[in-house]
C-alpha cells in the first residue's frame, strides 16, 4: 500500500487529546464548526510544509511543492454548521495533500476503525485513510464531481491514530461537510472473506488523440486477517492477473491498473468499455463494471 509521510506537530496533538467515552466519533470537530486559531482562511505553500487549516483541530500538509488553501463556508448539505472548501496542487507524482487530524498519540489507538467523509468534488481525486501517524496510506477514493459522496472506509493500518482527506496530484478543489472515524469492537469472524471490491475509471469520457490510457481506480475490503487472489478482467476478455493481496488485518486496500485504447491508425473510431475485479480466493466476488467510451479523433 502507498503511504504518505504526515508531519505532525507535537502541539496540535497534545491539543486534540482523547474523545470521551461517550463520544463514538474520534475526530475532533468533525462538522467543521469550529474556527482555528488562524482564521476562516489559510494558504499552505511548499513540499513537506505542514500548518493550520481554517477548522480547529484539522492541520494541513503538502507531500509535493504545491499548496493547499481552506476556507469555512456555511454548510449547504445539511451535515452540520460548516463545511470546508479544499484546493489543493501538489506536483509530486503518486502523491497527494490536504487535511489530517492526529486525534490520538502515534503508537496508541484502536485496531479497527471505520471512517467515513461527506466529500463533493469540483475537479480532480479525493482519498481518504487512517493509520498509525505518517504510516497512513489509501483507504478509499472517488473521482466522482458534481454531487456528494460519503467516501467509507475500514482503516489499512493499526492502530488508528490519524485520518487524512487528500486530493492527489496534481491537485483537487472539493468540500467536506463532515468526517468521522469510529472505533470497532475487537475480534475477527470465525469466517473471512472479502466483502467488498470497487472499480473506477478515470476519465469517463475521452474524446481526443488515440491510443489513450485509461487509469482505473479501486478498492478490496475483506473483514480480516487473510490472502487474497484477483485480477482485472477487461470487456475484451482479457484477464490481468495480478500478485497475491495480504491483509493483516481487517480493513481495506487500494488496487489499480491502465488500459492503453484506441488506435492510432483508426483515426475516428469510438471504444466503450469496461473493466472489474474478480475476486477468487478467498471467495468469489466482482466488483461493479467500471465504464468508459473512448472517441478517438486522430486528424
Amino acid at each position: 500500500m502507498r503511504r504518505f509521510a504526515v508531519i505532525v506537530l507535537v502541539a496540535a496533538t497534545a491539543s486534540i487529546g482523547m474523545a470521551s467515552a461517550a463520544d463514538t466519533n474520534l475526530l475532533a470537530n468533525p462538522n467543521f464548526a469550529q474556527v482555528s486559531t488562524s482564521g476562516e482562511q489559510t494558504v499552505l505553500n511548499g513540499a513537506g510544509a505542514t500548518g493550520d487549516s481554517a477548522a480547529a483541530h484539522w492541520t494541513v500538509y503538502n507531500t509535493g511543492d504545491g499548496s493547499t488553501t481552506t476556507e469555512l463556508l456555511p454548510s449547504t448539505h445539511g451535515g452540520g454548521k460548516s463545511l470546508i472548501h479544499v484546493a489543493t496542487t501538489d506536483n509530486k507524482p503518486n502523491s497527494g495533500s490536504g487535511l489530517v487530524q492526529a486525534f490520538l498519540p502515534v503508537g496508541t489507538g484502536p485496531g479497527h476503525v471505520m471512517a467515513s467523509a461527506l466529500i463533493f468534488i469540483k475537479t480532480g481525486t479525493v482519498f481518504i485513510g487512517t493509520g498509525n501517524g505518517g504510516n497512513t496510506g489509501i483507504d478509499a477514493r472517488t473521482s466522482v464531481t458534481g454531487k456528494w459522496v460519503e467516501l467509507k472506509a475500514h482503516n489499512g493500518v493499526s492502530p488508528a491514530n490519524m485520518f487524512i482527506i487528500y486530493g492527489q496530484s496534481p491537485g483537487a478543489e472539493f468540500y467536506v461537510d463532515s468526517a468521522s472515524v469510529e472505533a470497532l469492537a475487537p475480534g475477527t469472524p470465525a469466517n473471512v472473506s472479502v466483502t467488498k471490491a470497487y472499480l473506477e475509471a478515470d476519465p469517463i469520457e475521452y474524446v481526443g488523440h488515440c491510443p489513450t490510457t485509461i487509469h482505473f481506480y479501486g478498492t478490496i475490503g475483506a473483514n480480516g486477517p487473510t490472502s487474497v487472489l484477483f485480477s482485472f478482467k477487461r470487456n475484451d476478455g482479457s484477464y490481468i492477473a495480478q500478485p497475491k493481496l495480504i491483509f493483516a488485518d481487517a480493513g481495506s486496500h487500494p488496487v489499480e491498473m491502465s488500459w492503453k485504447v484506441g488506435n492510432y491508425y483508426a483515426p475516428s473510431r469510438v471504444y466503450p468499455g469496461w473493466a472489474d475485479i474478480e475476486i477468487a480466493q478467498p471467495n468469489k466476488l466482482t466488483s461493479n463494471k467500471a465504464r468508459f467510451s473512448v472517441t478517438c479523433k486522430n486528424t
